[in-house]
């Protein structure tokens, strides 16, 4: 059984967009405070099916604009 973790009630400006997938050391809950800590969210890939496509599309497109030289200029 997993332990429920509780954010804050604060949290920094989003850093990172952590595409993870399901080992079971990435879901400790004090990893995943202490990347929800320093600005970090995680995206763990679905483990099968049509999000499975999803998922893979959405990292790729994650991954083509940084390389491309994109980069926000607002967080809207």
């Amino acid at each position: 059984m997993r332990a429920r973790s509780t954010l804050p009630a604060e949290l920094p400006p989003l850093r990172l967009l952590l595409g993870w997938d399901h080992l079971t050391g990435h879901h400790t809950p004090d990893l995943l405070l202490w990347l929800f800590a320093h600005g970090v969210m995680v995206l763990f890939t679905p483990l099968a099916g049509s999000w499975l496509n999803l998922a893979e599309a959405l990292l790729r497109i994650l991954i083509r604009r940084p390389l491309a030289g994109q980069h926000p200029q607002s967080s809207a």
